[in-house]
């Protein structure tokens, strides 16, 4: 799985700020959403340090690709699409991998009502 490497140097230090202000990972459970999943590299340090939570990753999926060009002014990403299929991509790294994380939603923060899969 390639990363940005912008998220691999934040993962660890995002994991290790949230172990020490969310309660103990084996007694914590519950619904957690997260929120522009991007590649999951954030998602493959949390979901195992948590694997009580029932973890929902989600990234914003446009109905039409952006060209390179449009990416950041239309869209607000950074980097190429690269064609992947970007739910497909998350699964492949989430909820094929680690029990407790469930088939990633396309989310849109703009559009409610959000999916029921996050209420």
């Amino acid at each position: 799985q390639q990363h940005h490497p912008s998220a691999m140097r934040n993962r660890i230090p995002i994991l290790k700020a949230l172990l020490e202000i969310l309660p103990e990972s084996s007694t914590f459970t519950g619904p957690a959403l997260e929120i522009a999943t991007g590649t999951g590299a954030l998602m493959e340090v949390v979901a195992p340090a948590y694997p009580h939570l029932s973890y929902q990753p989600s990234e914003y999926v446009p109905e039409v690709a952006a060209t390179p060009a449009e990416q950041w002014s239309r869209y607000g990403k950074i980097g190429l699409r690269l064609g992947l299929d970007e739910l497909a991509n998350i699964n492949e790294h989430g909820s094929s991998v680690f029990p407790n994380c469930r088939p990633a939603i396309a989310l849109d923060l703009l559009q409610w009502p959000w999916p029921q899969a996050v209420m």
